[in-house]
């Protein structure tokens, strides 16, 4: 009982966390993370619709893409099979 608690605790926290930082999401399970925040500092510091700007935005998606393969393959083979058939999003709500 205790555990389920703290497990729906820390869901919650998690989902607060991503609600209020939404490119964190881009972060987690990504083998590449280091490389896409370096990038994002990057983006954010070029002008809205220059070259440069675009073109590190399309090596971001990249990055994005690859490390969350990379993330995928070095899974457990469970965590494997719950990517592969889906599951329904659980929302935690401390609400009464």
């Amino acid at each position: 009982m205790v555990r389920d608690q703290e497990l729906t605790k820390l869901e919650y926290l998690g989902q607060r966390l991503s609600s209020q930082k939404p490119i964190l999401r881009d972060y987690a399970f990504n083998l590449n993370a280091d490389k896409i925040v370096a990038l994002d500092i990057l983006i954010e510091s070029l002008p809205e619709g220059s070259k440069k700007r675009r073109i590190l935005e399309k090596v971001r998606e990249i990055l994005l893409r690859q490390g969350e393969a990379l993330f995928i393959q070095q899974a457990d083979p469970f965590t494997q099979l719950c990517i592969k058939v889906g599951s329904t999003l659980r929302k935690v709500s401390f609400k009464k």
